[in-house]
Protein backbone atom coordinates (compact mmCIF):
# COMPACT_ATOMS: atom_id res chain seq x y z
CA UNK A 1 0.00 0.00 0.00
CA UNK A 2 1.23 3.49 -0.76
CA UNK A 3 1.13 6.33 1.77
CA UNK A 4 -2.22 7.60 0.54
CA UNK A 5 -3.88 4.19 0.92
CA UNK A 6 -2.40 3.78 4.40
CA UNK A 7 -3.77 7.18 5.40
CA UNK A 8 -7.28 6.28 4.22
CA UNK A 9 -7.18 2.92 6.03
CA UNK A 10 -5.98 4.60 9.22
CA UNK A 11 -8.79 7.19 9.06
CA UNK A 12 -11.35 4.41 8.78
CA UNK A 13 -9.78 2.54 11.69
CA UNK A 14 -9.73 5.51 14.06
CA UNK A 15 -13.51 6.02 14.13
CA UNK A 16 -16.17 4.96 16.59
CA UNK A 17 -18.06 1.99 15.16
CA UNK A 18 -20.57 -0.65 16.24
CA UNK A 19 -20.71 -3.70 13.96
CA UNK A 20 -22.23 -7.16 13.98
CA UNK A 21 -20.82 -9.88 11.75
CA UNK A 22 -21.02 -13.63 11.28
CA UNK A 23 -18.07 -15.98 10.88
CA UNK A 24 -17.93 -18.83 8.40
CA UNK A 25 -18.55 -21.35 11.22
CA UNK A 26 -21.91 -19.71 12.01
CA UNK A 27 -20.93 -17.77 15.14
CA UNK A 28 -22.04 -14.16 15.55
CA UNK A 29 -19.84 -11.40 17.01
CA UNK A 30 -20.30 -7.81 18.06
CA UNK A 31 -17.39 -5.43 17.44
CA UNK A 32 -17.30 -2.06 19.17
CA UNK A 33 -14.37 0.29 18.45
CA UNK A 34 -13.64 3.58 20.18
CA UNK A 35 -10.83 5.97 19.28
CA UNK A 36 -8.95 7.67 22.14
CA UNK A 37 -7.31 11.07 22.32
CA UNK A 38 -3.91 9.37 22.47
CA UNK A 39 -4.40 7.92 18.96
CA UNK A 40 -5.19 4.45 20.22
CA UNK A 41 -8.21 2.36 19.40
CA UNK A 42 -10.08 0.31 21.97
CA UNK A 43 -11.79 -2.72 20.39
CA UNK A 44 -14.30 -4.85 22.29
CA UNK A 45 -15.29 -8.13 20.65
CA UNK A 46 -18.21 -10.11 22.12
CA UNK A 47 -19.60 -13.49 21.14
CA UNK A 48 -23.35 -12.85 20.72
CA UNK A 49 -24.23 -16.14 19.02
CA UNK A 50 -26.85 -17.17 21.60
CA UNK A 51 -28.47 -13.74 21.55
CA UNK A 52 -28.55 -13.65 17.75
CA UNK A 53 -30.00 -17.17 17.53
CA UNK A 54 -32.75 -16.19 19.98
CA UNK A 55 -33.46 -13.07 17.92
CA UNK A 56 -33.69 -15.07 14.70
CA UNK A 57 -35.86 -17.69 16.38
CA UNK A 58 -38.24 -14.99 17.64
CA UNK A 59 -38.37 -13.42 14.17
CA UNK A 60 -39.23 -16.79 12.63
CA UNK A 61 -41.95 -17.33 15.25
CA UNK A 62 -43.38 -13.86 14.58
CA UNK A 63 -43.48 -14.62 10.84
CA UNK A 64 -45.31 -17.88 11.56
CA UNK A 65 -47.90 -16.01 13.65
CA UNK A 66 -48.30 -13.47 10.86
CA UNK A 67 -48.84 -16.31 8.42
CA UNK A 68 -51.51 -17.83 10.66
CA UNK A 69 -53.24 -14.46 10.97
CA UNK A 70 -53.38 -14.11 7.18
CA UNK A 71 -54.27 -17.70 6.30
CA UNK A 72 -57.43 -19.79 6.37
CA UNK A 73 -56.72 -22.73 8.68
CA UNK A 74 -59.01 -25.08 6.74
CA UNK A 75 -57.87 -24.39 3.18
CA UNK A 76 -54.36 -23.00 3.67
CA UNK A 77 -55.27 -20.10 1.38
CA UNK A 78 -54.92 -16.44 2.27
CA UNK A 79 -57.85 -15.05 4.25
CA UNK A 80 -60.07 -12.01 3.72
CA UNK A 81 -57.76 -9.71 5.67
CA UNK A 82 -54.81 -10.58 3.45
CA UNK A 83 -56.96 -10.10 0.34
CA UNK A 84 -58.17 -6.65 1.44
CA UNK A 85 -54.61 -5.48 2.09
CA UNK A 86 -53.33 -6.82 -1.22
CA UNK A 87 -56.31 -5.36 -3.11
CA UNK A 88 -55.60 -1.83 -1.89
CA UNK A 89 -51.90 -2.16 -2.65
CA UNK A 90 -52.36 -3.64 -6.14
CA UNK A 91 -55.13 -1.17 -7.01
CA UNK A 92 -52.84 1.76 -6.22
CA UNK A 93 -50.06 0.18 -8.27
CA UNK A 94 -52.38 -0.41 -11.24
CA UNK A 95 -53.70 3.16 -11.06
CA UNK A 96 -50.15 4.51 -11.29
CA UNK A 97 -48.76 2.08 -13.86
CA UNK A 98 -51.84 1.83 -16.06
CA UNK A 99 -51.57 -1.96 -16.06
CA UNK A 100 -54.81 -3.97 -15.71
CA UNK A 101 -55.91 -5.55 -12.44
CA UNK A 102 -58.48 -8.35 -12.51
CA UNK A 103 -60.58 -9.71 -9.66
CA UNK A 104 -62.55 -12.94 -9.66
CA UNK A 105 -65.17 -13.82 -7.04
CA UNK A 106 -66.17 -17.48 -6.73
CA UNK A 107 -69.05 -19.10 -4.89
CA UNK A 108 -69.52 -22.86 -4.50
CA UNK A 109 -73.01 -23.55 -5.82
CA UNK A 110 -75.66 -24.68 -3.29
CA UNK A 111 -73.05 -25.35 -0.63
CA UNK A 112 -75.48 -25.07 2.29
CA UNK A 113 -77.58 -27.82 0.72
CA UNK A 114 -74.39 -29.87 0.31
CA UNK A 115 -73.55 -29.48 4.01
CA UNK A 116 -77.10 -30.40 5.03
CA UNK A 117 -77.06 -33.48 2.81
CA UNK A 118 -73.54 -34.83 3.41
CA UNK A 119 -72.42 -33.27 6.69
CA UNK A 120 -69.80 -30.73 7.69
CA UNK A 121 -66.86 -33.14 7.40
CA UNK A 122 -67.71 -33.70 3.74
CA UNK A 123 -68.24 -29.95 3.39
CA UNK A 124 -64.73 -29.25 4.68
CA UNK A 125 -63.25 -31.84 2.32
CA UNK A 126 -65.17 -30.24 -0.55
CA UNK A 127 -63.78 -26.77 0.25
CA UNK A 128 -60.25 -28.15 0.39
CA UNK A 129 -60.63 -29.73 -3.04
CA UNK A 130 -62.05 -26.53 -4.49
CA UNK A 131 -59.20 -24.55 -2.89
CA UNK A 132 -56.62 -26.79 -4.53
CA UNK A 133 -58.24 -26.25 -7.92
CA UNK A 134 -58.19 -22.49 -7.42
CA UNK A 135 -54.59 -22.42 -6.21
CA UNK A 136 -53.43 -24.31 -9.29
CA UNK A 137 -54.28 -21.27 -11.43
CA UNK A 138 -52.50 -18.54 -9.46
CA UNK A 139 -48.91 -19.49 -10.26
CA UNK A 140 -47.28 -16.05 -10.49
CA UNK A 141 -45.74 -14.47 -7.39
CA UNK A 142 -48.16 -11.53 -7.42
CA UNK A 143 -51.33 -13.61 -7.85
CA UNK A 144 -53.41 -14.18 -4.74
CA UNK A 145 -56.11 -16.76 -4.03
CA UNK A 146 -58.05 -16.32 -0.82
CA UNK A 147 -60.96 -17.74 1.05
CA UNK A 148 -63.29 -14.76 1.05
CA UNK A 149 -65.62 -16.25 3.63
CA UNK A 150 -67.60 -19.47 4.03
CA UNK A 151 -67.88 -21.07 0.59
CA UNK A 152 -66.78 -17.89 -1.18
CA UNK A 153 -63.33 -17.39 -2.68
CA UNK A 154 -61.53 -14.60 -4.50
CA UNK A 155 -58.59 -14.37 -6.89
CA UNK A 156 -56.56 -11.20 -7.36
CA UNK A 157 -54.63 -11.07 -10.64
CA UNK A 158 -52.29 -8.08 -11.12
CA UNK A 159 -51.25 -7.20 -14.67
CA UNK A 160 -54.04 -9.39 -16.08
CA UNK A 161 -56.54 -8.21 -18.68
CA UNK A 162 -60.17 -9.27 -18.96
CA UNK A 163 -59.64 -11.88 -21.66
CA UNK A 164 -56.94 -13.66 -19.65
CA UNK A 165 -58.97 -13.48 -16.44
CA UNK A 166 -61.99 -15.01 -18.18
CA UNK A 167 -59.85 -17.82 -19.59
CA UNK A 168 -58.41 -18.57 -16.15
CA UNK A 169 -61.84 -18.48 -14.52
CA UNK A 170 -63.26 -20.87 -17.11
CA UNK A 171 -60.31 -23.20 -16.59
CA UNK A 172 -60.97 -23.36 -12.84
CA UNK A 173 -64.72 -23.73 -13.33
CA UNK A 174 -64.11 -26.77 -15.51
CA UNK A 175 -61.58 -28.20 -13.06
CA UNK A 176 -64.03 -27.97 -10.16
CA UNK A 177 -66.82 -29.65 -12.13
CA UNK A 178 -64.42 -32.39 -13.20
CA UNK A 179 -63.64 -33.21 -9.57
CA UNK A 180 -66.92 -35.08 -9.77
CA UNK A 181 -67.87 -34.54 -6.13
CA UNK A 182 -71.45 -35.90 -5.88
CA UNK A 183 -74.09 -33.31 -5.01
CA UNK A 184 -77.62 -34.66 -5.22
CA UNK A 185 -79.10 -31.30 -4.17
CA UNK A 186 -77.56 -29.54 -7.19
CA UNK A 187 -79.11 -29.22 -10.61
CA UNK A 188 -75.75 -30.35 -12.01
CA UNK A 189 -75.50 -33.50 -9.81
CA UNK A 190 -71.90 -32.63 -8.86
CA UNK A 191 -70.27 -29.75 -6.98
CA UNK A 192 -69.87 -26.71 -9.22
CA UNK A 193 -68.99 -23.05 -8.75
CA UNK A 194 -70.06 -19.72 -10.20
CA UNK A 195 -67.59 -16.97 -11.15
CA UNK A 196 -67.85 -13.20 -11.39
CA UNK A 197 -65.03 -11.31 -13.11
CA UNK A 198 -64.17 -7.60 -12.99
CA UNK A 199 -61.16 -5.71 -14.32
CA UNK A 200 -59.64 -2.32 -13.60
CA UNK A 201 -57.91 -0.76 -16.60
CA UNK A 202 -56.40 2.55 -17.59
CA UNK A 203 -59.19 5.08 -18.08
CA UNK A 204 -61.69 2.92 -16.15
CA UNK A 205 -64.51 4.61 -14.28
CA UNK A 206 -63.70 2.42 -11.26
CA UNK A 207 -62.25 4.76 -8.65
CA UNK A 208 -62.03 2.61 -5.52
CA UNK A 209 -60.87 -0.95 -4.71
CA UNK A 210 -64.22 -1.80 -3.14
CA UNK A 211 -65.96 -0.79 -6.36
CA UNK A 212 -63.86 -3.32 -8.27
CA UNK A 213 -65.00 -6.05 -5.87
CA UNK A 214 -68.59 -4.81 -6.17
CA UNK A 215 -68.46 -5.23 -9.95
CA UNK A 216 -67.16 -8.77 -9.57
CA UNK A 217 -69.92 -9.40 -7.03
CA UNK A 218 -72.53 -8.17 -9.53
CA UNK A 219 -71.12 -10.54 -12.13
CA UNK A 220 -71.23 -13.41 -9.65
CA UNK A 221 -74.90 -12.80 -8.90
CA UNK A 222 -75.57 -12.69 -12.62
CA UNK A 223 -73.87 -16.09 -12.99
CA UNK A 224 -76.11 -17.44 -10.23
CA UNK A 225 -79.23 -16.04 -11.90
CA UNK A 226 -78.27 -17.59 -15.22
CA UNK A 227 -78.17 -21.10 -13.78
CA UNK A 228 -74.85 -21.38 -11.91
CA UNK A 229 -71.70 -23.22 -13.00
CA UNK A 230 -70.61 -20.42 -15.31
CA UNK A 231 -68.31 -17.41 -15.65
CA UNK A 232 -69.88 -13.96 -16.08
CA UNK A 233 -68.63 -10.42 -16.61
CA UNK A 234 -71.04 -7.50 -16.14
CA UNK A 235 -71.10 -4.97 -18.98
CA UNK A 236 -74.05 -2.88 -17.84
CA UNK A 237 -74.05 0.92 -17.61
CA UNK A 238 -72.01 2.68 -14.94
CA UNK A 239 -75.15 4.12 -13.33
CA UNK A 240 -76.36 0.61 -12.43
CA UNK A 241 -72.92 -0.37 -11.23
CA UNK A 242 -72.56 2.75 -9.11
CA UNK A 243 -75.91 2.20 -7.39
CA UNK A 244 -74.88 -1.35 -6.60
CA UNK A 245 -71.47 -0.12 -5.42
CA UNK A 246 -73.08 2.43 -3.09
CA UNK A 247 -75.24 -0.26 -1.49
CA UNK A 248 -72.23 -2.58 -1.24
CA UNK A 249 -70.12 0.16 0.36
CA UNK A 250 -72.84 1.08 2.86
CA UNK A 251 -73.15 -2.57 3.87
CA UNK A 252 -69.36 -2.89 4.27
CA UNK A 253 -69.25 0.11 6.59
Amino acid sequence: MDDHQIKIAAEKLFTDKDEIFQLADGRWFSLRTRATDENYVLALVSDITSVKESELSFKSFAEQLKGLAETSALTGLANRRSFDESLVREFETAAISGRPLSTILIDVDRFKAFNDRYGHMAGDACLKSVSAALASVARRSGDLVCRFGGEEFAILLPDTDLKTALILAEKVRTSIARLGIPHEESEHAVVTASFGVAVFTKGSTVSHPIELVARADLALYEAKDQGRDRVTFIKEGDDILMRQFSAFNDHAQ
